[in-house]
């Protein structure tokens, strides 16, 4: 890999790590962590994520649910308790009884929509964590920021929870 000397470097640059090692799920929502770096490097620099999740134990219930978020903050030293400093960014396809040990990719580019042709809310709207309209796969056309907090919601009946890691690649291009 080649070094990386800063914002101003033209190196292209490739980086891995495992950003939420082997979690068991819980009822209700939970921050599960705030992403600043991959590897070192600060997430602004990139020009792509690859988020990867695997799971190694599905859900049973009565209709169970695992959603997993990627929340961009507009404000100034934004706190990653304090739910109104956080909005929906993107989201991984939603777990379920049904999809068992399904691994989920979510590409995120910095300026592209994924998956659909827009984006699931109007480029200006009312900020929000956890929208029930916000579409997974989707992602907001901006670019993602300095840190992205990671926010599990887990719902329905749970009678075995999930058990899953989430793993990062950043890619700068430039």
């Amino acid at each position: 890999m080649a070094e990386f000397r800063g914002l101003d470097d033209t190196n292209k640059l490739t980086a891995r790590e495992i950003i939420v090692p082997s979690r068991t799920s819980v009822a209700g929502p939970t921050t599960l962590a705030t992403l600043k770096t991959i590897a070192g490097i600060p997430i602004d620099l990139f020009d792509e994520l690859i988020l990867y999740k695997a799971i190694t134990t599905a859900l049973v219930g009565t209709a169970p649910t695992l959603d997993i978020y990627f929340q961009s903050s507009p404000v100034a030293a934004p706190d990653p308790a304090v739910d109104a400093h956080w909005d929906d960014f993107a989201k991984f396809i939603q777990s379920t009884q049904a999809t068992g040990l399904a691994a989920h990719i979510l590409p995120l580019v910095a300026g592209v929509m994924a998956a659909a042709a827009s984006s699931t809310v109007a480029m200006s709207h009312v900020r929000g964590a956890e929208q029930a309209g916000f579409v997974a796969g989707n992602q907001f056309p901006y670019h993602w920021g300095d840190q992205l907090r990671i926010r599990e919601v887990e719902g329905g009946t749970v009678t075995t929870h999930a058990v899953y890691s989430i793993h990062a690649v950043g890619i700068r291009r430039k």
